[in-house]
């Protein structure tokens, strides 16, 4: 319930049931049930652009999944962790927890993380102005069969960011385009994360306003 409200839009239904969740997990001593409604609590705030409390959240379960020691879990934390760092601005946090879930990823066959984490490297290296490694690492994902709709329609609109942010505008039109195509794919099909294209569709839509202007 609380993944349904959250992929309609309803943040506050969706921490509700999110938070009960964790609640009882807690009182039944379901710690590893407990470490993922977290994760979608903090998916909520940092949907609503509140990074302070999504960053707090997946603090206050970093101590929980570092005892449960499942590296998928933990993953997931690093990756997280990294993406709220980077929406305020703290570069060197953000790739600590880069470097961390790269280290916990090795020998993984997980390849959907993996592809978490290239994003994540391709948003830290734009960040540092490597628009060159940070092409390479969202062309990875984008042309990476194994990368769901939400992974592609991301890196195709952070591209598109890193061809606006170096005056390639007709590659950052093309970039727009083909993000926007996948979202309307995404629409017409049952998936997982559609919500998350969504979330893409607003970055996207940030390039069109820097082109214009």
């Amino acid at each position: 319930m609380g993944w349904a409200y959250r992929s309609l839009g309803d943040f506050d239904s969706a921490l509700a049931f999110y938070k009960r969740a964790e609640e009882v997990s807690a009182h039944a001593g379901f710690v590893d049930m407990q470490i993922y409604w977290l994760t979608g609590t903090s998916s909520v705030y940092y949907q609503e652009r509140d990074y302070e409390a999504a960053e707090a959240i997946l603090t206050r379960g970093l101590d929980l999944a570092r005892r449960q020691g499942n590296k998928r879990t933990l993953t997931v934390y690093m990756n997280d962790l990294a993406g709220i760092e980077l929406e305020i601005g703290r570069i060197e946090s953000a790739e600590k927890h880069y470097e961390e879930a790269i280290r916990l990823e090795q020998g993984s066959l997980d390849r959907s993380e993996l592809l978490v984490s290239e994003l994540v490297r391709g948003r830290i290296d734009a960040q540092k102005h490597d628009y060159a490694q940070a092409e390479k690492s969202f062309r990875e994902v984008i042309e990476d069969s194994k990368a769901d709709s939400s992974q592609k329609c991301e890196a195709e609109a952070r591209l598109a960011r890193v061809y606006a942010d170096t005056g390639q505008s007709a590659k950052a039109e093309a970039e727009f385009r083909r993000s926007v195509a996948v979202i309307e794919a995404a629409r017409s099909s049952v998936h997982a994360k559609t919500c998350a294209c969504l979330s893409s569709l607003v970055l996207a839509l940030s390039i069109t306003i820097t082109l214009i202007f």
